[in-house]
């Protein structure tokens, strides 16, 4: 089982960074998933792989408000955040909070699951 999301997963998180001036190209930068995501991970499995199933799923995710997301924040490496940031979900916390009004974010993403086992006859 191979598990991945769309290119475009959470772009309501990147319109907030940006919005609150973390990142003001936050919405420019490239997707996590860009190797291997949606669009392309069947293709890439069945580079190697037989191919039984592909599903895909939309997910939405809540954030409580803006310490939840500061916690999911700090985790991530896709922002060109100020020093002292990275890894700070209480500075980006109060950042948050200094520029936008404090309320749930709801992300959304595309999940693909691909079932595939090895190619019958084919050395792996």
């Amino acid at each position: 089982m191979l598990v991945t999301k769309g290119l475009d997963s959470y772009q309501e998180m990147d319109q907030l960074v940006a919005s609150a001036g973390l990142d003001p190209r936050a919405d420019q930068h490239e997707s996590l998933y860009t190797a291997a995501h949606s669009g392309n991970l069947a293709d890439l499995a069945a580079s190697s792989l037989d191919v039984i199933a592909v599903l895909d799923e939309e997910h939405a995710f809540t954030f409580d408000g803006h310490d939840h997301t500061a916690q999911y924040l700090a985790t991530n490496s896709k922002y060109d955040l100020a020093p002292g940031l990275y890894g700070n979900p209480g500075a980006l916390a109060a950042t948050l909070h200094e520029f936008l009004p404090n309320q749930p974010l709801t992300t959304r993403s595309r999940i693909t699951f691909v079932v595939a086992q090895p190619n019958e006859g084919r050395p792996a």
